[in-house]
């Protein structure tokens, strides 16, 4: 019997269970709300991660001569990019104290900013977050795994695609990002006054872009690899139990 049903194909098996009416669930409101919270999720979540994920900076500098560019040891730039993190990261801390690096009053409104932004992206990852698990805990519940394949693996296409579209022209985003999410020209730091940017050049930037949309990328795919198994193994199961009677 086992062998018998293995040569049956898995589209055959999914289409059996939908005309049958097991589950008959159709994509509704509820579907879609927890296809976009996912989408924020992996969003949310890999900003986070990228932002959080220092040793980036230090493998982009440990190439550069950071002497020459600021006049700083790598140990040093290492420890003043630390506090800017704790900066942008911690609600708590109010006021951006780099203990080598200096930072006019543009650089620092700049980064006021950009904590602003930092700070509205864990709000969105920890109520998306929690959505996340009442949404699965729900899809579990129903078994309504099937319903989420299609969309997460059209979803898996995405990245890639923004990635081709994004880092061949990336200088282009990089401005429109700025002009989108900023209504000033803070932004563009004087070297002079802003020592801090000859250590943050556009590349590192696009580093930092390409890590996120791997991370996002990375979680479409878990998500539609494990919605087709638990959708494989749901059927292949009811196919035995109507074998069966």
């Amino acid at each position: 019997m086992n062998s018998k049903i293995s040569t049956v194909s898995y589209d055959f098996l999914l289409f059996f269970k939908m005309i049958k009416g097991y589950e008959a669930v159709y994509m509704n409101r509820k579907h879609i709300i927890y296809i976009m919270n996912f989408i924020l999720f992996a969003l949310s979540s890999a900003i986070l991660l990228t932002i959080v994920c220092k040793p980036l900076f230090y493998w982009q500098i440990s190439a550069v001569d950071t002497q020459q560019l600021i006049g700083l040891t790598q140990t040093q730039v290492m420890k003043n990019y630390d506090q800017l993190i704790d900066y942008l990261l911690f609600p708590w801390i109010n006021t951006l104290i780099m203990s080598d690096i200096p930072t006019s009053a543009q650089g620092a409104f700049h980064f006021m900013e950009v904590k602003n932004l930092f700070l509205l992206n864990q709000i969105v990852f920890i109520f998306t977050l929690i959505i996340f698990v009442m949404g699965l805990k729900k899809i579990h519940k129903t078994q309504s795994f099937w319903q989420y394949v299609t969309p997460l693996r059209l979803l898996s296409y995405i990245p890639l695609l923004l990635t081709i579209i994004f880092v061949s022209s990336f200088n282009y985003w990089f401005v429109a990002f700025h002009h989108m999410f900023f209504n000033n020209d803070a932004w563009l730091f004087n070297p002079a006054t802003d020592p801090i940017i000859n250590v943050l050049p556009e590349s590192f930037f696009m580093l930092c872009f390409i890590v996120v949309v791997a991370i996002v990328q990375s979680w479409f795919l878990i998500g539609y690899l494990y919605m087709k198994r638990k959708t494989r193994q749901l059927v292949d199961k009811r196919v035995l139990l109507s074998a069966n009677q």
